[in-house]
């Protein structure tokens, strides 16, 4: 996509389920659940809040900026792989989801690009390492009303 107009900026927010915190994280999710059906208390372990039936706003420990350490990783990873003068901002949130991760992006483009042209092949991809129920979704690729520039994707992606 960089190479049919110049990404600007990128608008990340990510949906990443319990396996990412490892089995730890899987158990607890796994435990909760189970003490919440059974009338029993569900006190976090793993996590700051309870994960159970609930969000949690963020993934790792918050820095000095308000953004947490995986929000700074995603950021200086992009910045590394794709170019570092593209702005980008991350959102990370905690799922109660054992296994599968999503991405919700916003791409700012120099220009305009035909949706045909950049996303010939890409709609409808999936992680090659994705859990049979994320293998059969679909990448979902829109273009902003608002402004041409402007491209949205929904992403599954495989678990860590």
């Amino acid at each position: 996509l960089h190479a049919f107009a110049k990404i600007r900026r990128v608008i990340v927010s990510t949906y990443q389920s319990v396996s990412g915190a490892g089995k730890q994280g899987m158990d607890e999710l796994f435990e909760q659940s189970r003490n919440i059906f059974v009338g029993d208390p569900a006190e976090p372990q793993k996590f700051t809040k309870q994960i159970a039936f609930n969000v949690i706003p963020h993934i790792d420990s918050f820095l000095d900026d308000g953004f947490t350490k995986e929000e700074w990783k995603m950021v200086v990873e992009t910045k590394k792989i794709m170019d570092p003068s593209i702005k980008v901002v991350a959102t990370c949130v905690r799922v109660p989801v054992f296994v599968g991760h999503s991405e919700a992006i916003t791409i700012e483009l120099a220009k305009p690009v035909e949706s045909t042209t950049a996303w010939r092949g890409r709609n409808g991809s999936v992680p090659a390492g994705a859990t049979s129920k994320v293998r059969g979704a679909t990448m979902r690729h829109r273009a902003d009303a608002t402004r041409p520039s402007i491209s949205r994707l929904l992403k599954p992606r495989a678990s860590s």
